[in-house]
């Protein structure tokens, strides 16, 4: 884009009308999203495990619980991100009731801001603001960020506060003061409460400080506030939580959540990611190439580098495409920039159609971008066996053990086990299994739900499996929703009962 070409100070008429047809496109979009997020938050029970668990330790928490208890005592939970999520879960549980539309309305107004604080990075960065809009929208058009944000999990909250920190800290340097930079170690270090690998944008802001460029203005005060804040505010975080918890919140949020880094896993995950935004990663990736020594931008430009880096701990076993909406954001950002750049690029000759070219080529990516609108398929099939079987938790006469935990908490009963996570803390050493496994086959639990992919994905582990099947019969099985990026998952809840001894009833 440089070779014999020149910026004009108009933009260009025909760069003009694709970014506003290309603005159009993803507005529908946009309406599809609003739609599919209606019906999701309005569905009242789990959409996967991980929304249950949200709800089950949030509603301990209102309840003045303690969810960083130790993983040897029941309930057997591990708690895997640090409070603040489900802190605000637990705030509203407490005035309203326990229900997953707490979590998922969180999560849509969250991406939201996401959105919008892609266009202002954006228009900081580059003062284009068709390009902004632009880019803001784009951040819709992965079903991987639209399928997430739907429901109840930290991943958007925490992006939200990243990408805002981001937002507050693109300020022109001339034009930051004291508070600004103290406002975006405060959002940043609440990122990293909400999720702990949130790390890229706080570290390319501190980058930039540490090695700032000879034309750009700095000012030592600015960089000493926010380094040290960024070092100040987590650690006497980290203090609090480590002394109210008794440790427990270091071994719960490190020690139990690390995993065995896998190869397949990772290729699998990044195969996907690049099967469904290759273009996008092509065109930031030259773009990267091509401006890595803008000194204006280097913020966005280390953000997605380092989202990027963060993104290969996809390969750990759990992991699922919620490791890849940092960089996703950073990629729209990207997008946005180079965008800005093509509304008054001038070229003669063939240079001409790059604008269009790119434009056209985001077209196609969006397109391909598989977006989910089957609410009305969810509504009508889920629905029905999800009202069976929280009927069939709700008159149990005793304790339920289920692998969507959330059927347990809005029937007023008491989660005990964590699926998966405590499996690989047992697989690991970390955690003895035999009790609880004593508890399945003494007829502890009056029912049992276990999911035929939960069965075969290492969510239970092939003797508490046996266990069930040796004591329990199947009763029935109901069609869940499992959450897929491509289309809902063929999938069952197994419902269990326990046998009846001879002479007990």
């Amino acid at each position: 884009m440089n070779t014999s070409a020149r910026k004009s100070s108009s933009a260009d008429p025909a760069m003009t009308v694709w970014l506003w047809i290309m603005i159009g496109f993803m507005g529908y979009r946009l309406v599809l999203y609003a739609l599919y997020a209606v019906d999701h938050i309005t569905y009242p029970f789990d959409y996967d495990a991980g929304e249950g668990l949200i709800l089950s330790r949030a509603w301990i928490m209102a309840r003045g619980g303690d969810i960083y208890s130790p993983v040897t005592v029941e309930p057997y939970f591990v708690m895997n991100y640090p409070p603040v999520f489900e802190g605000l879960v637990a705030v509203v549980a407490r005035l309203f009731g326990p229900g997953h539309w707490i979590g998922r309305l969180l999560s849509v107004t969250a991406a939201g801001v996401c959105a919008f604080c892609v266009s202002r990075i954006v228009r900081q960065h580059s003062g284009k603001s068709l390009s902004a809009v632009a880019a803001g929208l784009l951040l819709y058009a992965s079903c991987w960020l639209t399928s997430w944000s739907v429901i109840s999990r930290v991943d958007t909250f925490g992006l939200m506060c990243t990408l805002a920190g981001l937002a507050v800290m693109s300020r022109d340097a001339s034009r930051r003061t004291v508070r600004t930079v103290l406002a975006g170690a405060v959002l940043f270090s609440l990122a990293l409460f909400t999720r702990q690998s949130l790390i890229a944008a706080p570290l390319a802001c501190a980058l930039a400080y540490l090695f700032p460029n000879d034309n750009e203005p700095q000012r030592r005060r600015h960089k000493i506030v926010f380094l040290g804040a960024m070092i100040v505010i987590p650690a006497v975080l980290l203090a609090v939580m480590q002394l109210v918890t008794c440790g427990e919140f270091y071994r719960h949020t490190v020690l139990y959540t690390m995993g065995e880094f896998e190869v397949a896993h990772f290729t699998r995950w990044i195969g996907d990611y690049l099967n469904m935004h290759g273009a996008t990663v092509v065109l930031c990736a030259g773009y990267a190439f091509m401006r890595r020594r803008e000194p204006r931008l280097r913020v966005p430009l280390l953000f997605w580098v380092l989202s990027l880096a963060v993104s290969f701990t996809a390969g750990k076993e759990g992991a699922s495409i919620n490791y890849f909406l940092e960089f996703w954001a950073a990629s729209c950002i990207l997008i946005g920039l180079m965008l800005g750049e093509l509304e008054h690029f001038r070229g003669s000759g063939w240079r001409r159609l790059a604008g269009p070219v790119i434009v056209g080529i985001l077209f196609v990516q969006v397109l391909v971008m598989h977006y989910r609108t089957d609410f009305n398929h969810v509504r009508e099939v889920y629905r029905q066996s999800s009202a069976r079987l929280s009927a069939y938790v709700r008159d149990s006469p005793g304790e339920v053990l289920s692998e969507y935990t959330g059927y347990l908490v809005i029937n007023g009963k008491q989660p005990v086990y964590q699926p998966f996570s405590m499996t690989q803390l047992a697989e690991r050493g970390l955690w003895d299994e035999e009790k609880f496994i004593a508890d399945i086959e003494r007829g502890r639990f009056s029912l049992i739900v276990m999911t035929n992919v939960g069965m075969g994905y290492g969510r239970w582990s092939q003797r508490m499996i046996d266990a069930v099947k040796s004591h329990y019969d199947l009763i029935d099985t109901l069609p869940c929703y499992e959450l897929s990026f491509y289309e809902s998952s063929v999938n069952v809840n197994n419902v269990y009962r326990r046998k009846q001894i001879a002479g007990k009833r």
